[in-house]
């Protein structure tokens, strides 16, 4: 499969990853995604704990509509972890 698009995602706490790449059978496109919390490293004083990276849930969806997808994945990621803050495109 050919990555398509691939975005960077964050809600309130969390980072996702969303990868969309199309079907070898050309038939389509496959979503997945990931999201660990928290989003920022926390600034603590030598010594201290720190809190350890998460996984707070990952999912694969397939449609054979791109921008359908792309609005399915995002709705599962919000279902996750609340509402999306940001969404950037990276560049493949």
């Amino acid at each position: 499969m050919n990555i398509v698009k691939a975005f960077d995602i964050e809600t309130a706490n969390a980072r996702f990853d969303l990868t969309i790449s199309a079907k070898s059978d050309g038939k389509g496109f496959v979503g997945e995604y990931f999201g660990t919390a928290p989003k920022f490293a926390q600034v603590v004083r030598p010594g201290d704990p720190t809190p350890m990276m998460r996984d707070i849930g990952s999912g694969k969806l397939e449609h054979q509509d791109l921008a359908e997808l792309i609005a399915a994945c995002r709705a599962e990621i919000e279902k996750l972890d609340g509402n999306i803050q940001r969404t950037i495109e990276r560049k493949i």
